[in-house]
């Protein structure tokens, strides 16, 4: 009979994927002993050199080729090259907090595997949510990475115009000849598929974080059950406090959980939600231009983008939310002493000025967020449209 996983040995597996697409961008930063190696660089150089043939672009449409519209095609792609080049440097930068967030996080599966089914069940429960987000994710980045590699390919074959995979051209390398469309080729596959496997790889580290947080909550639920349990017994009131203190240092771990994760991801957010609404709005625009076709496969990965980025935001919401619930209505509060009574209430005051994701302090991380970035990129798009027909 095959063995059958453990909670903590799912968990490792997923850290084991998440471990080997970093390495494959330079950027193991879970292991111990990680230094920046020559894949780490040679991505950098990589992503400075999209952004400075990106400017030559520009002013090669503008000034020589006196075509306005290579600004808004520039700019759909400039957008995703400056989130992961923010991602890639400040997950670097926040290493040693994400490999403290990753440590609890591998501890909480060791130590609550070992408890009851209930806690198992929601420990397989969340891990099952995991793989489900991060199978999403993949499919999203190998569709987009797809389309926008093979997508020039398909359209040479059928109507005979060579097209470049990225919209960007190499100073002094004529794309128009042979020699010149294979070194951009040679140039923008690996950045494409570096592209894909950078963002993919931070996109899953904070969701991996994110989607653990109502985790951490619904096993605060189960410790409250507990305390129920022992309070229905009589003669065991002397193992209330113990777990009360506990329930009590728990609350306080969720919260500073939350809070490490906005520290390492409040810049990225604002950068992420920002160049996605910039990019959606400029992709539009090269669709009604005409000057893009293999922009629908690209305003799909935006909206995924700003969405799954949003909706990852509502969830700590829900969660802060669900925590107060569990607080105020799971525990038997009115049956504890007045001392352990005012350990609750710092609890239910704690909860309610919970530690929420936000957009550069601005706007919160939800989905409403999102909605109100969709506007603005309507309004904007029809100001364009406008000075289009002018």
């Amino acid at each position: 009979m095959e063995h059958e996983l453990t909670c903590i040995e799912r968990f490792q597996e997923i850290i084991k994927v998440i471990r080997v697409i970093a390495k494959m961008c330079g950027c193991d930063i879970l292991n111990p002993n990680y230094r920046m190696n020559f894949i780490t660089w040679l991505l950098i150089v990589g992503v400075n050199g999209f952004f400075l043939c990106t400017i030559y672009t520009i002013y090669k449409g503008m000034a020589i080729d006196h075509d306005w519209t290579v600004i808004p095609v520039c700019l759909c792609i400039i957008g995703s090259g400056i989130q992961g080049f923010a991602k890639i440097l400040l997950v670097l930068k926040y290493r040693k907090v994400i490999v403290v967030q990753q440590y609890f996080l591998e501890n909480v599966y060791t130590v609550y595997q070992q408890k009851t089914e209930r806690y198992r069940h929601v420990l397989n429960r969340w891990l099952a949510y995991t793989v489900k987000t991060y199978k999403l994710c993949a499919f999203m980045y190998v569709f987009v990475g797809s389309i926008i590699i093979g997508f020039p390919y398909i359209y040479w074959y059928i109507y005979g115009i060579r097209m470049m995979i990225m919209q960007f051209e190499i100073p002094f390398v004529d794309p128009n000849t042979d020699v010149g469309y294979i070194i951009h080729t040679l140039y923008h596959f690996p950045m494409i598929a570096w592209g894909c496997l950078g963002h993919f790889m931070t996109d899953i580290y904070m969701f991996m974080f994110i989607i653990n947080v109502p985790l951490l909550k619904d096993l605060l639920e189960q410790k409250f059950l507990d305390l129920n349990e022992i309070l229905e017994e009589t003669n065991e009131r002397e193992k209330v406090f113990p777990l009360l203190k506990d329930i009590f240092q728990w609350h306080l771990q969720y919260n500073e959980f939350i809070a490490g994760v906005d520290k390492i991801y409040r810049t990225i957010i604002f950068i992420e939600v920002t160049t996605c609404g910039l990019s959606i709005c400029c992709t539009i625009f090269s669709i009604v231009l005409g000057v893009w076709p293999a922009a629908y496969g690209y305003i799909i990965y935006l909206i995924f983008c700003l969405y799954s980025f949003c909706i990852m935001g509502t969830l700590i919401e829900i969660s802060n939310d669900n925590a107060i619930d569990i607080i105020y209505t799971v525990s038997h509060w009115y049956e504890l002493k007045v001392p352990e009574q005012k350990m609750i209430l710092i609890m239910l005051s704690k909860s309610q000025k919970p530690i929420e994701l936000t957009v550069g302090q601005i706007l919160p991380l939800s989905v409403s967020t999102a909605l109100k970035v969709t506007k603005g990129v309507y309004s904007f798009l029809m100001l364009l449209l406008n000075f289009l027909d002018k």
